[in-house]
């Protein structure tokens, strides 16, 4: 079947169409990009907890990764996660079982 081009239209859709479309395609791309007054608010609170020494962050390179990677968390997280840490490479070389679920 042959398709002759009519007048008023692009490969069979007609103008309104086309513009019914690109609205329809500007609006959702809107929407996907509206995200930013939002993050930018986190993003401010994170910042304001970190001078207020609530957080302390730290770059740490996940085994595995040449990349590293800003981790934040208040110091007493801190704390536990280093003495969760010793305790398990304690208990490694005592050559316990690392959880009571055996």
């Amino acid at each position: 079947m042959v398709r002759y081009a009519v007048p008023g239209t692009v490969k069979g859709y007609t103008m309104k169409n086309l513009v019914i479309l690109s609205v329809a395609g500007l609006a959702l791309t809107a929407c996907a990009t509206s995200g930013g007054p939002s993050e930018s608010r986190v993003e401010a609170a994170r910042q304001a907890a970190i001078e207020s020494g609530e957080l302390v962050c730290r770059e740490r390179r996940q085994t595995g990764s040449q990349f590293r990677r800003q981790t934040c968390l208040t110091p007493e997280d801190w704390a536990r996660m280093e003495g969760d840490v010793d305790t398990a490479f304690r208990d490694i070389n005592r050559g316990e079982p690392l959880s009571d679920n055996n």
